[in-house]
């Protein structure tokens, strides 16, 4: 008490100074895109290499993620200097290669999940 007292009578206050308000995700995009060059430059690239490493409770694999466009995609994991993971998506359809068959390529299309639940004039 004797503390809330002493900063009444000094005058002291806790008030913060005026913050910028922080702009929506759009104005961000925007800002972005304007500072890469436009929408333009960045449309025309049409492939991009991501290297990183994921760290899994300090174990650290290297990988390798490959897009082009339209909406290729391959996602390659090594462990130990060997390939343990690839995966790749079509646009359409996703699949994922042994570790020993490097340009894996998707397997035969699965025949359409049936819908097995009631149609809604079966229940009452």
């Amino acid at each position: 008490m004797a503390a809330l007292i002493l900063c009444a009578a000094c005058g002291v206050t806790s008030a913060r100074a005026p913050q910028a308000p922080v702009p929506d995700a759009a104005r961000l995009i925007e800002r972005h895109v304007v500072a890469v060059g436009g929408r333009e430059r960045l449309e025309a690239i049409h492939s991009l290499q991501i290297i990183g490493i994921l760290n899994e409770r300090g174990t650290l694999h290297p990988m390798f993620i490959d897009r082009r466009r339209p909406n290729l995609l391959r996602v390659r994991m090594l462990h130990g200097g060997e390939l343990v993971f690839t995966e790749g998506y079509t646009g359409s359809r996703s699949w994922e290669g042994p570790p020993e068959k490097e340009d894996c390529t998707p397997g035969p299309r699965l025949p359409p999940l049936r819908d097995t639940r009631p149609s809604s004039s079966t229940i009452r």
